[in-house]
C-alpha cells in the first residue's frame, strides 16, 4: 500500500468521522429540544390553572385574529408585489446594462416602502397591541398583583452585577412581569457574544431564558450558585469557594460566598435538597444568587410572552413556566426565611 492510499483512506476517515460527528450532535440537539418541549406541554397539561381556560384564551385569540384576517392577506400581497418589484428593477438593469436603469432600484425599494410601510406598520403594531392585551388578562385572571409590561426588562446593570460571566457584548431583556406586593420579578433575558475576524463577525448566543427575582430577609451577604466554574474567583479577596458536607450538590452548584458562616446558615440540608430537586425537575438549567435582600434565580430554555395569536401553545407553555418558577421562588424563600427565624412569610403569593 502506498503513501497516497493510506493518505487517502486517512482523508475519507476523517470524513466520515466529521459527518457522524455532525449528525450525533444535529440528533443530540433535536433530542434535548423535543426533551424541553415535552417537558412544557406536560407543565402544560398539569395545570389546573391553564387547561381550565385554555378553550376561553384560545377563542379569544382567534377571535383578535379574525378581525386582522383582511389586513393579513393585504399585507402580505403588498410584501411579494414588493420583492417582485425589486427583483425586476434587478433583472431590467443586468439584462440591458443601461446606467439609466440603475435609477429604477433605489426606486423600487424606497417607493413601495414609503407608500405601505406606514399600514404594514400599523397593522403589525395592532397585531402586537390584542396579542399583548391577550397575555395581560391572562396573567391578571392568575394573579390579581401581576402586571405585565411588553417593552420592559432588567436592566444591563443589574443582570452584569449577578456574576453570570458569560461574554456579554448584545444584551436583550423584555417581557417584564411584576407582583410589587411580593417584590416578584420576572423577564425574558437574551445574551449574545460577538467574534471579528478577516471574514466578519459572527454572533453566538451565551444564554437564552428568563431570570426572576424576588424580596427576601436580607442576609447581609452574597452566595452564589452554579454558573461559574471553580477557577472564577480564584484570586478573589472577597469570595471563598464553599464545600458542603452534600457531595450532590457540590457536584451541581459551584458554591462561592462573600460570607461563609452565613452561607452555611442559609444553605442547610433541606435548603441543598431543594435546591437540588429544582435543578432536577426544572425545565432546564438553573441559576442562583442571594445577594443580600434579594433572591435571583436564573431559567435557562424558557420561551417568553412576545408571541403572536398563531402562537397559542407556546403562550400556554410560557403561563405553565411562570407558574413554576412563582411557586419556585416561594418555596425557597420561605425556607430562607425559616433559617433566618422568619416564619410569617406574609408577602409570599399564595398560588
Amino acid at each position: 500500500m502506498n503513501g497516497r492510499t493510506i493518505v487517502l483512506i486517512v482523508i475519507i476517515c476523517l470524513f466520515l468521522f466529521l459527518l457522524i460527528s455532525i449528525f450525533l450532535s444535529i440528533k443530540g440537539i433535536k433530542k434535548e429540544s423535543n426533551r424541553i418541549k415535552n417537558k412544557k406541554d406536560e407543565l402544560v397539561n398539569n395545570n389546573k390553572f391553564i387547561m381550565e381556560r385554555k378553550d376561553k384564551y384560545e377563542k379569544i385569540m382567534d377571535k383578535n385574529a379574525s378581525s386582522l384576517a383582511l389586513e393579513r392577506i393585504v399585507y402580505k400581497k403588498r410584501a411579494i408585489i414588493y420583492i417582485l418589484i425589486v427583483l425586476s428593477s434587478l433583472a431590467l438593469f443586468f439584462i440591458f446594462k443601461k446606467g439609466i436603469l440603475l435609477i429604477l432600484i433605489p426606486i423600487a425599494i424606497i417607493v413601495p416602502g414609503l407608500i405601505w410601510g406606514k399600514d404594514a406598520s400599523s397593522y403589525l403594531k395592532e397585531s402586537s397591541k390584542m396579542f399583548n392585551e391577550t397575555v395581560a388578562s391572562i396573567l391578571k385572571e392568575y394573579d390579581s398583583n401581576l402586571n405585565y409590561y411588553p417593552y420592559h426588562g432588567f436592566k444591563a446593570k443589574e443582570y452584569h452585577s449577578l456574576y453570570f460571566a458569560e461574554p456579554c457584548n448584545i444584551y436583550r431583556s423584555h417581557d417584564l412581569i411584576v407582583n410589587s406586593k411580593s417584590g416578584f420579578f420576572y423577564a425574558d433575558i437574551t445574551i449574545e457574544s460577538v467574534d471579528d475576524d478577516d471574514e466578519g463577525s459572527s454572533y453566538h448566543i451565551e444564554f437564552d431564558g428568563s431570570l426572576a427575582r424576588m424580596n427576601i430577609s436580607d442576609i447581609g451577604c452574597t452566595i452564589i450558585l452554579g454558573g461559574l466554574s471553580d477557577k472564577s474567583f480564584k484570586n478573589s479577596e472577597q469570595f471563598k469557594i464553599i464545600k458542603f458536607e452534600n457531595e450532590e450538590f457540590n457536584k451541581e452548584f459551584t458554591c462561592f460566598a462573600d460570607n461563609e458562616m452565613m452561607a452555611y446558615k442559609i444553605l442547610t440540608p433541606n435548603v441543598m435538597e431543594k435546591f437540588i430537586n429544582i435543578r432536577n425537575s426544572n425545565v432546564s438549567d438553573i441559576d442562583i444568587r442571594i445577594i443580600n435582600d434579594k433572591l435571583y434565580i436564573r431559567f435557562e430554555d424558557t420561551n417568553g410572552f412576545d408571541g403572536g395569536e398563531e402562537n397559542k401553545d407556546e403562550l400556554f407553555q410560557s403561563v405553565a413556566v411562570l407558574d413554576k418558577i412563582i411557586k419556585t421562588m416561594n418555596e425557597v424563600k420561605l425556607l430562607i426565611h425559616d433559617n433566618l427565624n422568619c416564619k410569617d412569610g406574609s408577602d409570599t403569593l399564595d398560588k
